[in-house]
């Protein structure tokens, strides 16, 4: 809905009643939804985010080398990184739960939604309560087997590598 100005209305401010607000909040409201929905489906957003999860593989390799305690320029390189991964991929959950409208639980049908939540989830855990931190690296390595299903050649491959083994047992 556009407003219109005529004349002198331009510097006269809106007057909102409660229903006009309520409409206005909910217009927003399947607006950021839809922007949201648009967003977690493009290519872009997909591609941005395996290059996350590839980064955050490579940053949980480098990491099991740094000692804790460590203050060289590598570590602090790994401690920026695991801050922004975290952030990064917070939103990538936040988006596509707005994305599902008024049916966020929509979003836990899918496998690999349930598997970032519970990792984003761990993550921020780990950050207040103080997990193990092997432990969250094997968690967070958990994303890398996310690719499997975003790339249909990379699937290919895991599926004739597991078979083959599947053959020598």
């Amino acid at each position: 809905m556009r407003l219109a100005f005529n004349g002198d209305d331009i510097f006269k401010p809106p007057r909102y009643t409660s229903r006009n607000l309520n409409e206005y909040m909910e217009h927003l409201w399947v607006r950021l939804c839809a922007f949201c929905s648009r967003m977690a489906d493009s290519d872009h957003f997909n591609n941005v985010m395996s290059v996350a999860i590839i980064y955050s593989g490579i940053v949980a390799g480098i990491e099991t080398e740094v000692n804790d305690g460590d203050t060289t320029t590598m570590a602090k390189s790994v401690e920026i990184s695991n801050i922004v991964l975290q952030y990064l991929f917070t939103v990538e959950v936040v988006i596509k739960l707005l994305a599902e409208g008024n049916y966020p639980w929509t979003y836990f049908t899918d496998a690999w939604n349930s598997l970032d939540f519970i990792i984003v989830l761990l993550t921020w855990l780990a950050d207040f309560v103080g997990f193990n931190v092997i432990f969250l690296r094997l968690v967070r390595l958990f994303r890398v087997m996310k690719l499997i299903q975003t790339m249909p050649r990379l699937q290919a491959i895991v599926q004739s590598v597991i078979s083959i083994s599947q053959d020598s047992y």
